[in-house]
């Protein structure tokens, strides 16, 4: 299962959200300050995730961190959820050595520990899986003060290693009159801003996504 197909094989799945200390905007914000703001929970977003993601010890045998982010609508289930939008930053990790699952939660725990996070285990339902028979989902879900960091792994099978998802996703907030364009911007499901080290900027922030 590879990153860029998450969309259409977990759009089901429900998002954690993680709040950030930005202030929420209501319907008559401008849109260029929408995007300013829309511009600032990305980067806050981007800063966990790479904290996070290189924190993870190497004896898991992860491959290079290669992040996707987009703004999606949140679920009106979801706090403040209703009419909003939140920034979602996954990673899929797929280690190259086989590992249980047990082995693979054990590690993320065991590096993300001394960052402050602690797991807890989250109940997903069967209905939102994307074929609960044969690949069972199981996740977990880290709160440090008002942040949220969400797994999503599945188990080993068939010589394959137990592999799955790290979320960061932000809180959802009201955009005012940026808040349509944000959606637009992504809303293909295949538009996303990548999060790839590159030489000379090893945790770099796409500046494609928003734009003014």
């Amino acid at each position: 299962m590879k990153l860029r197909g998450r969309a259409a094989t977990w759009a089901a799945l429900p998002a954690v959200a993680l709040t950030f200390a930005v202030s929420a905007c209501g319907g008559g914000t401008s849109s260029a300050d929408g995007m300013k703001r829309a511009a600032e929970v990305r980067g806050s977003t981007a800063e966990v995730y790479w904290k996070t993601r290189t924190a993870l010890p190497t004896a898991l045998h992860l491959h290079t961190p290669e992040g996707s982010g987009n703004f999606v609508a949140c679920s009106e289930d979801e706090k403040n959820g209703k009419g909003a939008v939140k920034y979602d930053l996954s990673d899929y990790l797929d280690p190259a050595n086989k590992l249980t699952m047990a082995q693979l939660v054990s590690g993320v725990e065991n590096g993300l520990k001394p960052l402050g996070w602690t797991f807890a285990t989250r109940t997903i339902p069967a209905k939102r899986m994307p074929d609960a028979k044969k690949e069972k989902l199981y996740g977990w879900a880290a709160q440090k003060g008002e942040l949220t960091i969400e797994l999503t792994f599945h188990e080993a099978s068939k010589g394959k290693s137990a592999a799955g998802y790290l979320d960061v996703l932000s809180a959802c907030k009201k955009y005012g009159k940026a808040q349509k364009k944000l959606l637009s911007q992504y809303a293909d499901g295949n538009s996303f801003d990548t999060y790839d080290p590159m030489p000379g900027t090893p945790r770099p922030v796409p500046t494609g996504y928003p734009a003014g």
